[in-house]
This record gives structure tokens, sequence and C-alpha cells, in this order.
């Protein structure tokens, strides 16, 4: 997803303040180890008077349990203003929550995020032209 995010950045003109972050997070709940990668967008505002930004999110991740595994991929956006046809607000573009045996969980990780990398026109529903 990295690869796709930053492709994203490259071939369409958003707001010169943007900012694209990639963060991997590592989390332990009642012995299940959760590893998820997220890039998200911050957008700012277009307003010149507002500190406002809005967020494209871009996760996938597994949770490891003792009998099970999850697997998650999502896309969504959270818009402080209307942004192209979208109104302020969330808006999830793809999600994906599964739990699979362990011999599974990569491959449907894999799916999830080709799905995701699909989503190409997000730029475009928001407004944002390609360069």
């Amino acid at each position: 997803m990295e690869q796709f995010t930053v492709d994203l950045l490259m071939r369409f003109d958003f707001p010169e303040e943007t900012t694209l972050t990639h963060q991997t997070r590592i989390e332990e709940d009642a012995g299940v180890i959760g590893v998820s990668l997220h890039h998200t967008f911050v957008i700012p505002s277009r307003s010149s008077v507002s500190d406002e930004v809005s967020e494209l999110q871009f996760v996938g991740g597994i949770s490891l349990g003792a009998a099970r595994c999850g697997v998650e991929g999502k896309a969504q956006g959270i818009l402080e203003e209307s942004m192209g046809d979208l109104r302020s607000g969330l808006h999830v573009f793809f999600e994906a929550r599964e739990e699979v045996d362990f011999t599974q969980a990569l491959d449907r990780l894999e799916i999830a995020v080709r799905a995701i990398s699909a989503l190409t026109d997000i730029p475009t529903r928001l407004g944002i032209r390609i360069l």
C-alpha cells in the first residue's frame, strides 16, 4: 500500500500542504498481537481561516490470536468539509474484516490490499485533479 499511496500523491494535484505518513503499529490486547500498516493523507482545509484537516486513511493489518487470525483492510475518508462530490463526515470506500486460520491470513491480507490499491479514483471523487 505504500507504493499505492505514494503513486496517488505523485499523480494527483493535492493541495500544497498535504502530507502523507506511513506508520506501522504493533498492539497487544488480551493476548492478541496486532500488526497494521497505516498510510494517511492529511489534507488542509481550503479555507484560509480554518486549521481543520481532512484525512484519507488506508489500513491493512493482521491480528494473531491463539486459534484464529483477524485480517483487516480499510480505505476511508474523514472530511472536515465537503470535497468534490462528497460531503463532510466519514466515507468508507472499502472495508473488509474476517477471521481466518493462520495459514490463510497473509493470502487474505494480500487480497484486501489489492482491493484497496484498485481504488485509484478516490482523489477524483474528492475533486482533486490528475496532474
